[in-house]
């Protein structure tokens, strides 16, 4: 009968196979924004690489992330937990339009092509849903 040895290089393995299925999201914060792990590895980003970020500005719920060498720098605060990049005023962008919250954005898998750059969607129709709703249902303070 074989047996199972458990090695590091075993481990190693089923991380890699467990990273395949990993969601790829983007989170902002109230002064960065994370790039998950699985985000990254599908990008094929890695410490010291810069990312793009993109609106459409006819459509302005349409976002976008594309790795650019002179993009924001990305920064690996701990091994294996994705990679961040600290920016208050991009960060403020993302909460003006979508909320003050932790904000997670799932990102498409598939790029599309605009203007000859292949861009990863950030899927923000959730997030924009939400503050919606929050502004129909906030009370407006009294006309004095």
């Amino acid at each position: 009968m074989p047996l199972i040895e458990y090695t590091p290089e075993y481990f190693k393995a089923e991380r890699a196979k467990a990273l395949l299925n990993t969601r790829l999201e983007l989170k902002v914060y109230k002064d960065k924004i994370c790039i998950s792990h699985g985000l990254a590895n599908h990008l094929g980003l890695k410490e010291g690489d810069g990312i793009c970020i993109a609106v459409d500005p006819q459509n302005p719920t349409d976002w976008y992330l594309f790795p650019h060498p002179e993009g924001f720098p990305l920064k690996c605060p701990n091994i294996g937990k994705g990679l961040e990049h600290s920016n208050r005023s991009l960060t403020k962008k993302f909460h003006d339009q979508f909320g003050d919250a932790i904000l997670t954005f799932p990102v498409a898998k598939v790029p599309v092509e605009i203007d000859g750059i292949h861009c990863h969607a950030i899927l923000t129709a959730k997030q924009a849903e939400a503050k919606r709703i929050q502004n129909l249902t906030t009370p407006k303070a009294a006309a004095v």
